[in-house]
């Protein structure tokens, strides 16, 4: 499936995690995410439909983008395709889905595409020692929630990386090459990262686990900044009673968001964002988040000081 070709085309695996795998068709400004195992054929439906639902409540002045849903197709259903409800940019026809041959089900979206030459060639600087031999990242995971060290507590050098999905904390975000024009700092990410999941916990109803901001290419020299991923969110209340359950999600995601103190610039900027984007309406239950992961964070710190001293 993933090999299959033409003259014209040819479907290339870009990404594989425990529940699906990511293709591109070559000259297609197209990505195609597939379940991995059928019996999880739901999840891909549901998550498409959450994208579906994103995309069209998105908040279009938001540094971040959500990519675009085309349309999912499962070749074991008679009711096995569905377009996208009109948020789609392109049409898709399940012919061309199935002369694909994906052996389960899958949906289409946009191909959120690599990070320009020269910004890759920059991150290279990052890379461990030995790896000359590694391509160049396509994407980069934006880790503004944590300090990377070059070294373990061996003190020796992480040699495990993956290309393809490179972390970047804001230390080694502020030190790339991106053009001037479409540079965008550290401050206003955080920002823009508190915007966006207070939309999806408060406009939205989903308590954003597991999503991922990451930072792509957006023509040939311009980047932009993604939120993908959306398999694991789950639908919650609202009410301010069941924050608890944001809280979990929050800590439960790679180390995306700021550090929850505020004696952090990154989490006042990504604090601020929050609110800005927060109803009137659900102030109280939105302030009640904030202080809750703040409450979390000094537990962590200290945890994490007395087990120094110790």
């Amino acid at each position: 499936m993933a090999s299959s070709s033409s003259a014209n085309w040819e479907l290339v695996t870009i990404g594989r995690g425990s529940f699906a795998s990511v293709h591109v068709l070559t000259g297609r400004p197209v990505a195609f995410k597939a379940v991995l195992d059928s019996s999880r054929t739901n999840e891909l439906h549901r998550e498409f439909a959450m994208l579906c639902e994103l995309y069209q409540a998105r908040d279009r002045d938001s540094i971040f983008s959500f990519t675009c849903p085309i349309a999912y197709h499962d070749s074991e259903s008679p009711d096995g395709f569905t377009d996208s409800g009109g948020a789609q940019r392109f049409s898709v026809s399940i012919d061309d889905l199935q002369l694909l041959n994906f052996p389960t089900a899958v949906f289409a979206m946009d191909h959120v595409i690599p990070l320009p030459p020269s910004t890759a060639k920059s991150i290279r600087q990052f890379y461990p020692a030995g790896s000359d031999s590694a391509p160049d990242p396509s994407l980069c995971r934006l880790y503004f929630g944590k300090e990377i060290q070059v070294t373990g507590q061996s003190g020796r050098p992480h040699t495990f990386f993956n290309s393809s999905n490179f972390p970047l904390d804001s230390n080694r975000y502020r030190h790339i090459t991106i053009p001037k024009d479409c540079y965008v700092t550290p401050e206003k990410i955080a920002f823009g990262m508190g915007q966006t999941i207070s939309r999806i916990h408060w406009h939205m109803g989903y308590d954003a686990r597991d999503i991922e901001f990451v930072l792509g290419g957006r023509g040939f020299s311009d980047v932009g900044l993604y939120v993908i991923d959306f398999n694991q969110m789950r639908h919650w209340s609202k009410d301010k009673a069941d924050v608890p359950a944001l809280v979990n999600a929050h800590y439960a995601n790679d180390p995306y968001y700021p550090c929850a103190r505020n004696t952090d610039t990154l989490y006042t900027q990504f604090k601020a964002g929050y609110m800005s984007a927060c109803p009137e309406t659900a102030y109280d239950a939105a302030t009640a988040f904030l202080e809750a992961i703040e409450t979390e964070q000094h537990k962590r710190d200290v945890k994490i000081k007395s087990i120094g001293v110790s």
